[in-house]
């Protein structure tokens, strides 16, 4: 997989790809393997068309839903597919695809170019478009009313999974049809499936949720992208009736609404999870909450999350609470703007947000508004001011803000500042780098506010590929083991300093390590050896590569070496 975003998705699909596949050969022409096997999907295949084998693959993956049963994986070549099945007879906008419990289905393969592997596939390179835009292309009120509709009695639990596609052209406007206005990409009631690496683009609803409509459903989305989504009330997604998704890794961009909560809305105790998530251009036009929009009991909990550049005519450019109490935990806020009040946040009608460890600077004044509640803010810097224990006032020194680069400088004074008890704390940060670190050096690791946890710039430090063989040569796919050393300097004794198990060489973890003068300079140096098999940094051009690694005390550090490739 060549697209990160895997957090959550590993351990489901390495358990799903341990069951035993039986896919039949490349050549088969005869009806596909029993249940745990793999159908192929491909719109360009010429064969047999039974979903056997990529050459026989289906044409239409309807054909592969219709085929699968538990512990069955579909894979589905770069194209576009358009659902067929209707669930309202006689009306061809109706056409909707329907997801399976313990199923699982993936994009991103490639025949045509040889990415036929399932460590090969890229959802980027090879997009598998599933559309909604099943009749004129240039207009959208023929679109289907869902591209995936999951109605009460479906029942989707987790095991039912969707991987590495694009979801586009969705348009719920089914009036008087229950569920009809709601959810243009995904419509789920009663069901949470799984969606792992999911683009969901240009869908809309006349009501509720342009991309994902969620009632009394929890699904598991990770890295997935929302964009360019609309609806009347949750631009991106809507959660009803104690739905509580949990969101990892994923981007909301520049979807709308012309009420409440640009990119996401929930109500009536709904509490979802957001662990790192980019919220960046999102709109309401005329109610509030250019982001998201809280009401009724419905509490999230986010930490390491990014409001940029969201906005409303209303209350609340990046959050607005009704009778909610969400928790914020390492969030930053800036750019966000609101033609009523609270540029980030705005609290109304017994909203107790909790904010702790979060930046919220350059939105419009004031940062935070509330009205009959009672926020509690702390560890937190808030332009303006704000009291509550550990608050500061000072410029959070963002890198670049006006290009959405929210990393800490050096000198920010949000480095170590925040607290470490802090509820939801995030173990990684908003780069997948790990808390807590001692920022600012004075020995004690203590969290910095905001999504991003600084890190002190990497030492270079010196290394010797091959040390008793100055050729340096590695030979790609070898197993052989290829030693490099890391070398004790007056300024750096790599015997103490260096954390052996955080050692990579081009992108190979070690298999050994000893200590060891190698240079002859009377100070040992720490000798690793590394398979050449793994080195997955190199390939047949490469003329130097780098090693990686942490000290002791968690600094960085880097070093590189001429090398002579051998294919």
């Amino acid at each position: 997989m060549k697209h990160g975003h895997r957090f959550v998705m590993v351990a489901l699909v390495a358990g799903m790809l341990a069951v035993a596949l039986v896919p039949l050969t490349a050549g088969s022409q005869g009806a596909r393997a029993q249940a745990g096997g793999i159908i192929y999907v491909d719109a360009d295949a010429a064969g047999a068309n039974n979903g056997a084998s990529w050459r026989h693959a289906f044409t239409d993956l309807q054909d592969a839903l219709d085929e699968a049963e538990p512990l069955d994986q579909i894979w589905v070549a770069e194209g576009t597919y358009k659902p067929t099945r209707q669930f309202i007879d006689d009306d061809p906008r109706s056409a909707t695809f329907q997801m399976v419990n313990g199923a699982a289905i993936f994009g991103g393969f490639d025949p045509g170019t040889g990415v036929t592997k399932f460590a090969d596939r890229d959802w980027v390179a090879n997009e598998t478009i599933l559309s909604g835009n099943i009749g004129d292309l240039d207009r959208s009120d023929d679109n289907s009313y869902h591209v995936f509709y999951h109605p009460e009695g479906t029942n989707l639990d987790g095991s039912a999974l969707l991987d590495g596609f694009t979801i586009i052209g969705g348009n719920a406007d089914l009036v008087d049809y229950p569920g009809g206005v709601c959810g243009g990409g995904v419509y789920n009631e009663g069901s949470s499936p799984t969606l792992g690496n999911i683009t969901l683009v240009g869908n809309s609803a006349f009501d509720r949720g342009g991309g994902v409509y969620n009632e009394g459903s929890s699904p598991v989305l990770t890295g997935c992208l929302f964009s360019d989504n609309f609806a009347q009330v949750g631009g991106a997604i809507y959660n009803l009736d104690g739905s509580s998704p949990t969101l990892i890794d994923c981007t909301f961009s520049s979807n709308a609404v012309f009420d409440y909560g640009g990119a996401m809305f929930n109500n009536d105790h709904s509490s979802p999870v957001l662990n790192n998530c980019a919220f960046s251009g999102n709109s309401a036009f005329s109610g509030g909450g250019g982001a998201i929009y809280n009401r009724y009991g419905s509490s999230p909990k986010l930490a390491g999350c990014t409001f940029l550049d969201n906005v409303t005519l209303g209350d609340g450019g990046g959050i607005y609470n009704v009778g909610s109490s969400p928790v914020l935990t390492n969030c930053s806020f800036t750019g966000n703007s609101a033609e009523g009040s609270g540029g980030a946040v705005y609290n109304l009608s017994s909203s107790s947000s909790t904010l702790t460890n979060c930046i919220l600077w350059g939105d419009s004044s004031p940062e935070i508004e509330s009205l009959f509640s009672s926020p509690i803010v702390t560890y937190s810097d808030i332009q303006g001011g704000y009291v509550g224990e550990g608050n500061i006032e000072l410029d959070p020194r963002f890198v670049e803000p006006d290009s959405g680069d929210l990393h800490l400088q050096p000198d920010s004074p949000c480095i170590d500042a925040g607290d470490n008890d802090a509820l939801n704390l995030p173990q990684y940060d908003v780069d997948g780098d790990p808390r807590i670190l001692d920022g600012n050096g004075d020995g004690y690791a203590v969290v910095d506010m905001g999504a991003d946890e600084f890190k002190t710039p990497a030492i270079w430090v010196d290394i010797d590929v091959t040390p008793y063989v100055p050729s340096n040569v590695i030979k790609l796919g070898s197993p052989r083991r290829v030693p490099v050393a890391i070398l004790s300097t007056e300024e750096f004794n790599a015997v103490a300093e260096v954390a052996p198990d955080s050692v990579y060489f081009a992108g190979a973890p070690h298999v050994g390590f000893t200590f060891v003068d190698v240079d002859n300079d009377d100070d040992e140096d720490v000798l690793l050896d590394f398979r050449a098999r793994d080195m997955v940094d190199l390939d047949e051009d490469s003329t130097e590569a780098t090693l990686t690694g942490e000290t002791q005390d968690g600094v960085s550090f880097e070093g590189t070496d001429e090398v002579k490739v051998i294919p």
